[in-house]
């Protein structure tokens, strides 16, 4: 996203776009499996639903803070700071499951 962010031709900003979708796709299937696989059978309904609860209330929250920070600092810059967000979201994510496994595995 942060490259499709910058760019300014059409081809380039279109196979940037194909990316982020594809990477979309690939992050809501492996969570999707890796929660539904780790969480207990007696419960697995309820987190299921806290869980689309979630995303489906923070898909339009965040496109409100996209909106807003677009109108404010233009476009290029919403696209290149909530890529940024999920950037950093996804390394803590990982250190979380990295730290997890460690203490997991002892």
């Amino acid at each position: 996203m942060t490259a499709f962010a910058f760019a300014r031709n059409f081809y380039p900003a279109l196979a940037f776009l194909f990316l982020a979708g594809f990477g979309m796709l690939l992050f809501f299937a492996t969570s999707n499996t890796t929660l539904q696989t780790i969480v207990p059978d007696e419960i697995r309904g309820r987190v299921m639903g806290v869980w689309s609860l979630i995303f489906g209330a923070m898909i339009p929250l965040g496109s409100l803070e996209a909106g807003a920070v677009a109108h404010s600092w233009g476009t290029p810059f919403a696209l290149g700071f909530g890529a940024i967000i999920c950037l950093v979201a996804a390394i803590v994510t990982r250190i979380s499951i990295a730290r997890r496994k460690a203490a997991a595995s002892t």
